[in-house]
């Protein structure tokens, strides 16, 4: 893509719209500009510049910018890896798992990166393939280590825990989920371990887990519906789904859940 075309796009949308909001706008030469060095100084030929871009553009919500910057910079730059991982970790969010793989299968087997392994472990369990994801995500060695947790240790272990679950594994899940709840309460995590705990017959503890959440994180809601069902508790569940599921609808959402069948845990 032309450094003219990006930019416009940049500026057009750094102020225009609510939906690119990236902390501020500047003004230069007469038009509004995001508040953002590398942006200001784009510059198509680094990947600094486009890398900032890319992330902008994703926290406004604008997927299509920053995938077109992703896939335009690996056009110019094929083997830039760190490119290539962004992108497909872009694609993978967007729904476009099979292209993330092709995008991540280009790297040569002795370039490729534990963040490279990641995104490829994301995009295979988005695919349905947990066997596969599981076996990149426990050869890596911050599955196995105790020690102080770091960014990267926790993101792998996040993605691990989800792939143990995905694998039936929900006992071992479950002490993984446990051991990054410790380490910081994210409701990202607290959701999938009450996830876990649901397929694992655990429905009281997962309902405890989603209880804090349940106004604040839009998934929890049905999941802690979902285990006020299995719990024989029917009024709670139908007064927590009063807002998303009308009442002559709610036969349809137990059997679209798979809960008619389900009998009550006690």
């Amino acid at each position: 893509m032309n450094t003219r075309v990006i930019k416009k796009t940049v500026l057009a949308l750094g102020c225009a719209t609510s939906l690119f909001m990236l902390g501020g706008c500047a003004m230069t030469d007469g038009l509004y500009m995001p508040a953002n060095d590398e942006i200001r100084h784009y510059d198509e030929s680094t990947w600094e510049s486009n890398e900032a871009v890319m992330r902008a553009a994703e926290s406004a919500g604008d997927y299509r910018l920053a995938l077109m910057t992703g896939k335009d910079f690996i056009a110019r730059h094929p083997d830039h890896v760190d490119a290539r991982v962004m992108t497909a970790r872009l694609m993978t969010r967007t729904g476009d798992a099979q292209q993330a793989l092709r995008t991540l299968d280009f790297i040569p087997v002795a370039e490729r990166t534990d963040a490279s392994n990641m995104e490829k472990a994301r995009a295979l369990m988005t695919l349905g393939s947990a066997e596969k994801a599981l076996e990149l995500l426990e050869a890596m060695p911050e599955a196995k280590t105790d020690a102080m947790p770091t960014d990267k240790t926790r993101n792998v272990k996040k993605l691990l825990a989800v792939a143990l679950s995905m694998n039936g594994k929900l006992d071992e899940a479950a002490t993984v989920f446990e051991s990054l709840m410790s380490q910081s309460d994210e409701p990202e995590v607290r959701y999938n371990y009450a996830r876990t705990e649901l397929y694992a017959g655990r429905s009281q503890h997962a309902y405890d887990l989603l209880a804090p959440i349940v106004n604040t994180f839009e998934p929890a809601k049905t999941a802690a519906a979902m285990a006020l069902w299995r719990l024989g508790r029917e009024d709670e569940c139908r007064a927590l789904l009063s807002g998303l599921v009308k009442a002559e609808a709610f036969d349809a959402w137990i059997k679209e859940h798979g809960l008619r069948d389900v009998p009550a845990e006690h």
